[in-house]
């Protein structure tokens, strides 16, 4: 081996004699040879090889240090979940108000009798009746007895039919099963439910 080192292992040779002639050749409880070679490990293995070989009189040839510690890397974060698009509003379906005020007391008739036993169309008339009789009060809270000046047209737009031969069908066959009563004439007329005290109204044939 050559007589004169290069700077690199000049410096490194310095070290190693200098902390092997302080503390009985320990650095605080670290041979100085360990402690020498640990922390010049950026030093290359080649030149350190060719130190320790001068200094010892060793042949040694290469020398392993531990790899210096891996920096943890950043993990990335998961994708966000996709939002996913607004539900639309859904439409609106219009139920029943609550019996406060704006409501209509109906007979258990009509469920249990007219309800049964007659006609869709017969069935709307009578409701009609009842909703324009006994849900029309006045102060006192006095119903009124007749649906007053009733035509044909207002009938088939309460009941929703279409069909002025149906509505016709529909008032004789309320009338002749004593569900309600009619008085007046031409293309007017007012209507009544028949109470069970009074005579039946017979439809003019």
């Amino acid at each position: 081996m050559a007589n004169v080192l290069n700077p690199t292992m000049y410096a490194a040779h310095c070290h190693y004699l200098r902390l092997s002639h302080v503390e009985g050749n320990t650095w605080h409880g670290i041979p100085a040879r360990e402690y020498s070679i640990g922390i010049l490990t950026k030093f290359a293995q080649r030149d350190l090889a060719k130190l320790l070989s001068y200094h010892t009189g060793n042949d040694q040839t290469s020398v392993q240090f531990d790899p210096p510690p891996e920096t943890p890397t950043a993990t990335a974060a998961p994708p966000s979940p996709p939002i996913p698009p607004p539900e639309p509003p859904q439409q609106k379906l219009p139920g029943f108000n609550h019996p406060r005020e704006n409501w209509t007391k109906a007979p258990d008739f009509l469920f249990t009798h007219v309800m049964p036993n007659s006609t869709p169309t017969a069935f709307k008339l009578v409701a009609c009746v009842i909703h324009n009789t006994l849900g029309k009060r006045d102060k006192l809270g006095n119903f009124s007895e007749w649906w007053a000046g009733v035509s044909y047209k207002l009938i088939m737009e309460k009941t929703g039919t279409t069909s002025r031969t149906a509505v016709s069908d529909a008032i004789t066959e309320a009338r002749r099963n004593g569900w309600i009563k009619r008085r007046g004439r031409a293309n007017s007329f007012d209507y009544a439910l028949r109470w069970d005290d009074e005579p039946p109204d017979t439809p003019e044939i």
